[in-house]
């Protein structure tokens, strides 16, 4: 069915990078040009979100790129920084950038890494544990109804990597109006 679906993923060795979701067919094979054929758009800010489905949230403007794209699809960029300064100009504690650089400030106020993800941290190279990044996706209205495979791309920024993860899911038919939206 047509609408925004909410949408999340987790992290546990932080490359940077950008992130991408796309549709295929279950019926047909799946590869890097099929899945490009039905990208999803994210739709809205992104947010951090600790402790699972009403957990604490923070909502932010994502980075978000769709020109230069491969076949247009639209990628965000991994909000957590390896490398970060703290809102005095000091490096974060467990700031990696000896390694990596600059980076870019937190999305929170954070206190470090937080490897036993007893804190609500949102940096790192490792984790953050207990955090997910949580978007809104638009589940197109002329798409055909059946047995289609949801995936999560990730490009990574520091290494020579590509982390994918897919799911199966249903896409049923309604008789919706243009202006319906389902959360």
């Amino acid at each position: 069915m047509s609408g925004l679906y909410v949408v999340a993923w987790t992290i546990q060795a932080n490359h940077g990078g950008g992130y991408s979701y796309r549709l295929c067919p279950a019926s047909i094979t799946l590869d890097e040009d099929r899945f490009n054929e039905y990208p999803l758009t994210m739709v809205g800010q992104s947010a951090l979100r600790w402790g699972g489905v009403g957990g604490r949230t923070i909502s932010f403007e994502a980075v978000t790129v769709t020109k230069g794209t491969k076949e247009g699809v639209m990628w965000r960029n991994n909000p957590v920084p390896r490398a970060w300064r703290t809102k005095d100009g000091k490096w974060g504690a467990g700031s990696n950038h000896a390694q990596t650089g600059m980076g870019f400030p937190p999305v929170c106020e954070d206190h470090g890494m937080d490897k036993q993800g007893t804190q609500q941290s949102c940096t790192g190279m490792w984790g953050p544990y207990n955090m997910e990044i949580v978007d809104k996706v638009l589940i197109p209205k002329d798409l055909p109804a059946g047995e289609w495979v949801l995936n999560w791309r990730m490009d990574q920024k520091e290494s020579n990597q590509i982390w994918q993860s897919c799911a199966d899911v249903t896409i049923t038919a309604a008789n919706t109006k243009s202006d319906d939206i389902l959360v």
